[in-house]
């Protein structure tokens, strides 16, 4: 696939018609596009993979920072296509945004904007059949900022070639600021520099075989909009595939930090991310606070809990 026209699709484009008509538009147009490159057969038999990055989803302009980054840095056009998902309109993130504009033209990311639209119902745009043709899928969060050089960088390759070694179905590097813990909790039984297997990732910045995205696509439902329970849940649906997480590669949680002085000066000198800074959530669009049967509705559709297992096992080390 190539998606140097950056498409930017939204409900204006179905004249006000309704979601289905804007999903239609986008498999659509993903689809056709991808098919009409004529060089992309013979460009895929010389790389060693294929991978479609997602940033699901953008809320947020100084964000955006934070994705060219992430795409200049790791999830390079030599080897990722790349899809942004947005779920605010032009009056938080304006259509001529320069930071927008360069991720469509100069990265080459095609751009999906459906104001209102939740996390979790954008991942059913990801249907497995469309995405076929790919090695493996990214899943990145809009907050999270990679270390791209350095000890503990986040090396995208290494990672696929970890993942084909020992049979794995899904990896993520170690995030600070996650919600679980997960890197403390190997930082304290001193496998913070190990490839570390795990029961549950919780999603921040994961990296799919297609095999294991196929199983992880039938939990998706339209009462999961939040996105709730669908890390908890995916071993239970998908036993069969292996976890784990490679706790010497770094990646930030941005979503409690003010501004980029709270990230290594080395990491953000000359990049785009030098000026980042917080800003407040869009509660009108995708935050929203549901009661706790909306917001488990996943788990109680797949008997799973919210409960979080903190186990896991060296798979891997180096120098602990």
């Amino acid at each position: 696939m190539s998606a140097s026209s950056g498409h930017n699709i939204s409900r204006g484009a179905c004249y006000g018609a309704t979601l289905l008509c804007s999903q239609f538009l986008f498999l659509f147009s993903f689809h056709h596009h991808y098919v009409q490159v004529p060089l992309a057969e013979s460009t895929l038999q010389q790389r060693p993979y294929k991978g479609l990055v997602v940033y699901n989803a953008v809320g947020k302009s100084e964000n955006l920072k934070l994705v060219e980054h992430s795409r200049s840095f790791l999830f390079r056009q030599t080897n990722w296509d790349c899809l942004i998902f947005m779920y605010v309109g032009e009056n938080v993130i304006p259509h001529d945004s320069s930071t927008l504009n360069r991720l469509k033209t100069d990265f080459s990311c095609s751009v999906v904007r459906i104001p209102g639209m939740h996390w979790g119902i954008f991942l059913q745009y990801i249907n497995p059949l469309l995405v076929s043709s790919y090695d493996y899928i990214g899943l990145i969060l809009d907050d999270i900022f990679f270390a791209h050089k350095g000890p503990n960088a986040v090396d995208v390759t290494l990672l696929i070639e970890l993942m084909e070694k020992h049979q794995l179905g899904s990896i993520q590097p170690g995030i600070i600021g996650d919600d679980h813990g997960a890197l403390k909790t190997a930082l304290d039984n001193r496998m913070g520099s190990c490839l570390v297997g795990v029961p549950i990732i919780e999603t921040f910045a994961q990296i799919f075989t297609l095999e294991i995205w196929e199983c992880y696509y039938k939990m998706l439902h339209h009462t999961g909009g939040r996105g709730w329970c669908y890390d908890s849940c995916m071993s239970k649906i998908c036993p069969d595939h292996r976890l784990a997480r490679d706790m010497r590669m770094r990646a930030w949680h941005m979503k409690h930090m003010q501004n980029a002085s709270a990230l290594p000066d080395y990491l953000t000198a000359n990049t785009s991310v030098h000026d980042w800074k917080q800003e407040d959530n869009v509660v009108e669009f995708g935050f929203w606070r549901g009661s706790s049967a909306e917001k488990l509705a996943i788990c109680h559709r797949n008997g799973c809990t919210e409960d979080w297992n903190h186990s896991m096992w060296q798979i891997d080390c180096s120098g602990d």
